[in-house]
C-alpha cells in the first residue's frame, strides 16, 4: 500500500502516472542546505543574459585557429633554426628540392667551395634529423644516393616564404628603417637606470 501512495504522490509531482517516487537527496554548500528532490527543475528554471553569459577570458578556441601559443611557437621556431643551421644545409636543400636524387659526388661538385668532410657531416645531422633520406647502394665502387624526406619536401614552401619576406624588406627600404639597427632609447649618464 505504501508503494502505491508513493507512485501516486510521484505522479502528481512528474506527471507521468505510475512513475517510481524520486529518492530524496541533500546537497549542501556554504551553509546553505538544498532538497534537490524539491529543488525547481531545469525547465522551471529562467536564465538571464548575466547568468548564462561566460566570461570573455573562459572561452573555448577556435578549431584551427591557433595551435601555439607563443611559448610553444617560439619554440618550434628555434627547433627549426637549429634543423637549418649550418653554413651549407640550405643549398644543400635547394640542390635537393623538387624530389631530386644525388649522389654524393654530385653534390660535391655542386657545391665546390664545400669540404667533403663538411659535406658529409651536413648531410649526416640532416639524415638524423630527418630531413635528408641516405640510401646505399651496396656495390663496388659503393654508390650512396641522397634525396628529401616528405617532410624536408614540405619545408620549400616555407622556404619560398622566407624568401618573399626578404623581397618585401627591399620594397619598403623608403617607408622604414629596415637596413640599420632600430635605435634604442639608452640612459643617459644623468638618467637613472
Amino acid at each position: 500500500m505504501d508503494n502505491a501512495v508513493a507512485r501516486e504522490a510521484s505522479s502528481k509531482r512528474s506527471g507521468v502516472p505510475g512513475a517510481a517516487p524520486p529518492r530524496s537527496y541533500a546537497a549542501t554548500g556554504f551553509g546553505n542546505s538544498i532538497d534537490i528532490a524539491t529543488a525547481p527543475r531545469s525547465e522551471d528554471r529562467h536564465y538571464t543574459g548575466q547568468m548564462a553569459r561566460t566570461h570573455t577570458k573562459v572561452r573555448f578556441l577556435p578549431k584551427g585557429k591557433q595551435k601555439h601559443t607563443e611559448a610553444s611557437a617560439a619554440k618550434g621556431v628555434e627547433e627549426v633554426l637549429r634543423i637549418l643551421e649550418g653554413r651549407w644545409k640550405l643549398v644543400i636543400l635547394f640542390h635537393l628540392f623538387g624530389g631530386k636524387v644525388r649522389r654524393f659526388s654530385e653534390l660535391r661538385r655542386a657545391i665546390p667551395a664545400v669540404s667533403e668532410k663538411m659535406l658529409i657531416q651536413q648531410l649526416r645531422q640532416m639524415e638524423r634529423d630527418g630531413v635528408v633520406r641516405r640510401f646505399v647502394h651496396h656495390q663496388v665502387p659503393p654508390k650512396v644516393e641522397y634525396s628529401l624526406t616528405e617532410w624536408g619536401q614540405a619545408l620549400c614552401p616555407a622556404l619560398d616564404a622566407l624568401l618573399t619576406w626578404v623581397d618585401l624588406r627591399g620594397s619598403l627600404a623608403g617607408h622604414e628603417n629596415v637596413v640599420g639597427v632600430v635605435p634604442v632609447h639608452a640612459p643617459t649618464a644623468t638618467e637613472p637606470r
